[in-house]
């Protein structure tokens, strides 16, 4: 329901009218349009009159009656007078009786909307040729709901609690959109629950259904998503990542090292060994290098052991 609550005066206004930012109201929810006030001129006995508008969308929440009327007094400075602002009393109150429409009794609680749509999505997904599930895996459900519906009677999804199963349920998560600041605001509601499968056999995992009321075609409807049956297997047995090696295995791997190590320092003291005789032969050749054999004698042992050296390496 759109209420209109206008200020007119017959000169201008020399300020703009500061409306409530809602109404009080018995029973329904009230909310602003967005954007910024219509203005009005009229003709009236032959003065002319000018107007704001502001509208305020009404939310009967239950059948019943409903009133509406302002929170109080609306300070308006209109032209041509001393410049002090007036006091404008509310007007009478509006009171409406609202019923539920025909064919919409057993809605409960009573939700209505232009649009409203469920959508789901499952985690692992069920295709051919995946993996079949074992007791202790996780199933992860993601319910969504978009409606342009701002009652507050919206139903949570109810994800059940199926036999051999531990559900846990998440907080859901709320975006609002709007075209533009005077449009419906769209509401996306997801919520999120994982299901832990605890016995092996077969699981039927609930369908989901919620009854509302179609503004535009005027009748009742009941989106449905549905459930999940599975079979699931015995927990297969995994070896512990964390396990301490077996007793058994233990001497091999210790007598493996000791091996490793003698061989690494046979080959380094070897390579040791052979470098001292370099220098040695060296030196030799330094010494002897005023006889006619030395230099000869001493070349031909520095090849030889640069020889075993490269053989070494």
């Amino acid at each position: 329901i759109v209420v209109r609550l206008e200020v007119w005066v017959s000169t201008w206004f020399q300020a703009p009218v500061e409306f409530p930012a809602t109404l009080a109201a018995e029973g329904a929810l009230v909310e602003l349009v967005g954007g910024s006030p219509d203005s009005r001129f009229e003709e009236q006995g032959g003065r002319r009159w000018t107007g704001l508008i502001r509208r305020y969308r009404l939310l009967p929440v239950q059948p019943g009656e409903i009133g509406v009327a302002l929170p109080g007094p609306l300070a308006v400075l209109p032209g041509g007078g001393n410049g002090r602002p007036l006091s404008l009393r509310p007007a009478a109150a509006l009171r409406l009786n609202v019923r539920l429409p025909a064919g919409a009794e057993d809605i409960q609680p009573f939700v209505a909307a232009r649009r409203l749509e469920l959508q789901q999505r499952w985690w692992p997904e069920t295709t051919a040729g995946a993996a079949p599930l074992q007791v202790g895996d996780l199933v992860r459900r993601e319910v969504r709901l978009i409606t342009d519906s701002s009652s507050p009677l919206l139903p949570a999804p109810d994800f059940g609690t199926p036999a051999g199963v531990a559900v846990r349920v998440q907080t859901a998560e709320l975006q609002e959109q709007r075209a533009n600041a005077a449009a419906t605001p769209t509401l996306t509601r997801r919520q999120e629950a994982v299901y832990t499968l605890q016995q092996a056999g077969r699981v039927e995992l609930p369908a989901l259904e919620m009854v509302w009321w179609d503004l535009r075609q005027r009748r009742r409807r009941a989106p449905r998503l549905e459930g999940m049956a599975l079979e699931v297997q015995p927990a297969a047995p995994r070896p512990d990542p964390f396990a301490l090696p077996s007793p058994e295995a233990a001497p091999s791997a210790v007598d493996e090292r000791p091996a490793a190590g003698s061989q690494r320092w046979w080959a380094l003291g070897a390579t040791g060994a052979l470098v001292a005789g370099l220098v040695a032969a060296r030196r030799l050749r330094a010494a002897s290098a005023g006889g006619p054999a030395g230099p000869r004698a001493a070349r031909a042992a520095e090849r030889h052991l640069w020889s075993r050296l490269r053989r070494a390496c």
